[in-house]
């Protein structure tokens, strides 16, 4: 998978090829790289736009409750179809205790 996403970031300059590469790499345990992934994937640039649902996907996977919260409360905000997936997205499963997550369920009508 790593030699596919590799692939991909050379052919597609992204940020969705780049939050691929902070997945690959935090299913690997090497939160450093995913983190700094994370980071260049969310600069605003010519190459696209950073879904912040997405990013929030990344930090979850991470273990980095805080930005993932905050990537979902602007994913919500923006008004973007993935948040939907809240109640079923697995990576999500550390937040659902979060009374912030719990609060975001609440305001994008989903049930708790």
């Amino acid at each position: 998978v790593d030699n596919q996403f590799n692939w991909c970031a050379r052919k597609l300059s992204a940020p969705t090829t780049t939050i691929g590469l902070a997945l690959v790499s935090a299913c690997a345990g090497r939160n450093a790289p995913a983190r700094a992934y994370l980071h260049r994937a969310a600069r605003p640039d010519s190459a696209g736009y950073a879904s912040p649902y997405q990013l929030a996907v990344g930090y979850a996977a991470i273990g980095d409750k805080e930005s993932a919260l905050t990537r979902l409360e602007e994913s919500a905000q923006a008004h973007e179809p993935q948040i939907l997936y809240l109640k079923s997205d697995q990576l999500f499963d550390s937040l659902r205790t979060e009374p912030r997550f719990i609060a975001l369920e609440k305001r994008v009508g989903l049930d708790p």
